[in-house]
């Protein structure tokens, strides 16, 4: 999937990217925790952020463990600009749609992504993706919204309706049977609200060792 897909997200995150942080502060900082409370990295592992935006979940890995090595992939390059400028250099930005991540087979041990997955185009793919740049025995960690709530199966539609450059938000169980197609193991989802509005879920599979 090429990012000229992207168009319409393109231009809503070149207006947004300025203000993204100060707007949805408090939601960004519990998604980004809830994700982070799943995540054990080693020195010298590296780490990808799926949809890294402005560079928040990245910067808190840097301090937690400055001896990985971290990347982050994302489509915006306004949001990417913005996380340049926080990040240490040593941190590599990418510019790519989930479903053609620009990197080597087996080449990553820890997939993290927040927020971002129901703007995925394909979904299959995505998640083929995942599974094919992570070492054996690598781990993914994915939040995002959770269509298992009310108001984000009202949220989906409204969306759709307004022709946003969105796509669709999965139940738990949707997302929960893409990670077992592309033959991920240990597969586990917990569904939360962090709000009354905002239903999210996390995901946690692994690429098999064998």
């Amino acid at each position: 999937m090429k990012s000229g897909s992207y168009k319409a997200l393109n231009r809503e995150y070149r207006a947004l990217a300025g203000r993204y942080e100060r707007r949805w502060h408090r939601y960004l900082q519990a998604s980004i925790d809830r994700t982070l409370d799943h995540v054990e990295l080693a020195p010298g592992q590296c780490l990808l952020d799926l949809g890294c935006g402005t560079g928040l979940m990245l910067k808190r890995l840097e301090r937690r463990q400055p001896d990985a090595r971290l990347m982050g992939a994302d489509l915006s390059p306004d949001m990417l600009a913005i996380a340049r400028e926080r990040l240490a250099p040593s941190t590599a930005l990418l510019r790519a749609a989930m479903e053609s991540l620009p990197l080597a087979d087996r080449s990553v041990d820890l997939l993290v992504s927040t927020s971002v997955f129901h703007f995925v185009r394909d979904p299959t793919a995505a998640v083929r993706e995942m599974y094919r740049v992570l070492k054996p025995g690598g781990r993914l960690v994915l939040t995002d919204w959770c269509r298992d709530f009310m108001t984000m199966r009202l949220l989906d539609t409204y969306l759709k309706a307004l022709d946003r450059p969105h796509h669709h938000i999965c139940t738990s169980g949707e997302f929960g049977g893409l990670l077992d197609q592309q033959g991920f193991s240990g597969v586990a989802l917990s569904g939360y609200r962090i709000d009354w509005f905002w239903g999210l879920f996390t995901a946690i599979g692994k690429r098999p060792t064998a």
